[in-house]
């Protein structure tokens, strides 16, 4: 079990993480939040990279700085820009990631075949990375994330530059995993967190504003989700309106508190609603 007890990270004046705590089972957690919630300074500090000024982050009891490379040894990680070595293949890279996680060399020929497989690469294991287009070094960061099956995983931005194709072989991967592995992912594709995501987390400002269960969470915008035929009324007094279709027929998407029964359809609350409601401001 992963514990974050009230950590927090300030650099001089500022925070950017406020007391953060969570307890993470294995399942899948999303991560969602604007640009500068304070996200990418939870997964340092998780992954052991970056020290809290306050708080600390244990695995099953143990402070992760005590347990050093034992904790390593239960990680995964892919960071939104990962360090590859461009001269080496993708089967070598992948022989080098096996390595480093000190998992059975005996095992190491079957388990990169089988990552490769996993992710659609064992046609292209002999390429050099740097011929690699952007998809397929997304898929070669998962592989190594998850070669050796790791306790606790930590994804950024895991989608991005992947094909809907690939995008249902990637969460196809993590739903397998989760049984046995803590998986935490951020990403900005937030249709990816409802199919996937046992819990959302949401930050703003560097504080935990909301966690549950997806339906849990979006069920708190029940009748504040709108649909009516789009107009200039309409897009100057709602700017953050969406265009949908409802019935075949044009119109705008609209959160707001009012009751607009007298003007628009009820329509049902999703996650990008729940990410716009909390985070419009934040994000102009």
């Amino acid at each position: 079990m992963l514990r974050c007890d009230r950590i927090t990270k300030n650099y001089g004046k500022k925070t950017v993480l406020n007391g953060f705590s969570m307890e993470f089972h294995n399942g899948v957690y999303g991560v969602l939040g604007p640009n500068g919630a304070g996200k990418s300074t939870l997964f340092r500090i998780i992954s052991g990279i970056l020290a809290p000024t306050d708080g600390c982050v244990t695995w099953n009891g143990v402070d992760i700085h005590e347990l050093g490379s034992k904790y390593r040894t239960c990680l995964g990680i892919l960071p939104q820009q990962m360090p590859f070595y461009p001269w080496m293949r993708g089967s070598e890279y992948l022989e080098y990631i096996h390595d480093l996680k000190g998992l059975p060399r005996t095992q190491r020929e079957k388990d990169v075949q089988t990552m490769l497989e996993k992710v659609e690469l064992q046609d292209e294991s002999k390429k050099k990375i740097r011929e690699y287009s952007g998809g397929m070094k997304q898929r070669l960061g998962i592989a190594q994330a998850v070669m050796g099956a790791p306790q606790l995983i930590l994804l950024d931005e895991p989608t991005a530059g992947l094909d809907p194709r690939q995008r249902t072989l990637f969460k196809n991967i993590i739903r397998d995993m989760s049984a046995v592995s803590t998986i935490i992912l951020c990403t900005h594709i937030i249709s990816d967190l409802s199919s996937l995501a046992d819990k959302i987390l949401m930050l703003q400002y560097g504080n935990l504003i909301e966690a549950g269960e997806p339906n849990a969470l979006t069920r708190q915008l029940v009748g504040k989700v709108w649909w009516m035929p789009e107009s200039d009324d309409m897009l100057i007094q709602y700017p953050d309106a969406t265009r949908m279709l409802l019935n075949g027929e044009a119109g705008l998407r609209i959160i707001s508190e009012s009751d607009l029964s007298s003007v628009g359809t009820q329509v049902e609350p999703s996650l990008e609603d729940l990410y716009q409601y909390h985070f419009k401001e934040a994000s102009q």
